[in-house]
């Protein structure tokens, strides 16, 4: 039987899960895990609380994890496909679907990339100290030390499918947001068709190693997008500021004076 913790918005499942209600929902996550918005303390939504004046119509959400953006952006948008290549966090994601009401929301067990292909991906001990969101496609036991500072404790790998965002035909898009670790110009590079025919609103979280010149030179190149003053720096999870990274809003020129960020 669940055992309520002493805070009265987390429910203890079992030593390894539990769920915790926030604004956006109830959130069924590993309790191990590092690397959600209420991994502080108190919940903090200040980038998604940011983004939702951009969410409507149709959005994309590359590397949806359990849902912590995917569901906020279901009840704005009319639809939202949701891609998220790791096997139990994509289990995660569809029970939070379920655990909020969400039928608005396609979840596809799988990465993007520039072209279809299967690559390794950690499988880590769901009993200890871990970030499932810092994970990349394309690492294995091998060729992994440290991700976001902390030895994870890796299984072994399993192989995920990668497809060109391209293939899945998604029209009229009006957001899309991609936070893959270190995948993000792959991302791109799969995109192209469904940028240029949509001209949607993007953000981009950019990891170390990935410089943010070749974000732009890639999006520059898909008819005219430019780089949006507004940038944040990982305003939702100041704990992980030891990442070299930086989250980027790029919109198309013709909508950019539109918004005042």
């Amino acid at each position: 039987m669940a055992q309520t913790d002493t805070v009265d918005l987390i429910t203890r499942i079992n030593a390894n899960y539990q769920t915790i209600e926030t604004k956006y929902g109830v959130f069924l996550h590993n309790r191990h895990d590092y690397g959600y918005p209420w991994s502080n303390g108190d919940p903090n939504f200040t980038e998604i609380d940011f983004l939702l004046q951009f969410v409507h119509g149709t959005v994309i959400d590359v590397g949806a994890n359990i849902g912590t953006h995917t569901i906020p952006y279901a009840r704005a948008a009319d639809v939202v496909y949701a891609f998220e290549p790791q096997k139990d966090i994509f289990n995660l994601l569809c029970a939070n679907l379920v655990l909020n009401g969400i039928r608005n929301v396609e979840a596809i067990n799988a990465g993007l990339g520039a072209a279809c292909c299967a690559m390794p991906m950690l499988s880590y001990d769901p009993g200890t100290i871990h970030s499932a969101a810092g994970l990349m496609v394309g690492v294995d036991e091998s060729n992994v030390v440290f991700v976001d500072g902390i030895v994870e404790n890796a299984l072994g790998s399993y192989s995920v499918g990668i497809a060109p965002l391209d293939m899945f035909g998604i029209k009229d898009v009006s957001f899309i947001k991609i936070d893959v670790e270190g995948f993000e110009l792959e991302v791109l590079k799969g995109a192209r068709a469904t940028i240029e025919a949509s001209r949607p609103i993007i953000f981009v979280e950019v990891h170390a190693g990935v410089p943010v010149e070749d974000v732009c030179s890639i999006l520059d190149t898909y008819r005219g997008n430019r780089a949006f003053t507004q940038m944040i720096r990982n305003p939702w999870a100041p704990h992980m500021l030891m990442r070299a990274q930086e989250s980027w809003l790029f919109l198309p020129c013709e909508i950019a004076g539109y918004f005042n960020a």
